[in-house]
């Protein structure tokens, strides 16, 4: 049974970090006709910064060829919020997959991305989400909120 993108979540945020602006673009058009509000950052130390101010329900990093940087901006992320994160991998390279899962991905893509795959993935990986939220305390700060200093509007 489909589900509207509107059904699966209240809180519609994705926040894709990376340096690729054509992917950026590109992602941003495909996610935004699909009831998102969708914000887009840089790889670098200011993108964790970014994640705490628009606190996304989820996260698309595009990570290029074996980047270190960003997989350490992305444990710094995992540390902070259970999120659900999809990593964008330049190429099919199960060494840069399995670091990105093992460092907190959710799930891999390989670019160029397409498009209904990734809404699909996007879907399933929100509804899962709100699921878990369902057995969560209610009237709480999320746990990256309470420890880095920024405060979740109601």
């Amino acid at each position: 049974m489909a589900h509207s993108l509107a059904e699966i979540m209240v809180d519609n945020k994705i926040l894709i970090i990376g340096d690729d602006l054509e992917t950026q673009y590109l992602l941003t058009e495909a996610l935004s006709q699909g009831e998102f509000q969708v914000s887009a950052t840089p790889t670098r130390i200011g993108s964790i910064l970014q994640f705490g101010l628009i606190q996304p329900s989820l996260l698309i990093f595009d990570i290029p060829q074996v980047d270190t940087r960003s997989w350490e901006i992305l444990e710094r992320i995992r540390e902070l919020s259970p999120v659900p994160v999809i990593a964008l991998l330049a190429d099919n390279d199960y060494e840069a997959r399995i670091a990105s899962l093992d460092r907190g991905a959710d799930y891999c893509l390989v670019k160029p991305v397409n498009v209904q795959e990734l809404l699909a993935r996007v879907r399933a990986l929100l509804r899962r989400a709100q699921k878990s939220q369902r057995f969560a305390p209610h009237n709480q700060a999320a746990p990256c909120m309470q420890n880095s200093g920024f405060v979740r509007a109601s």
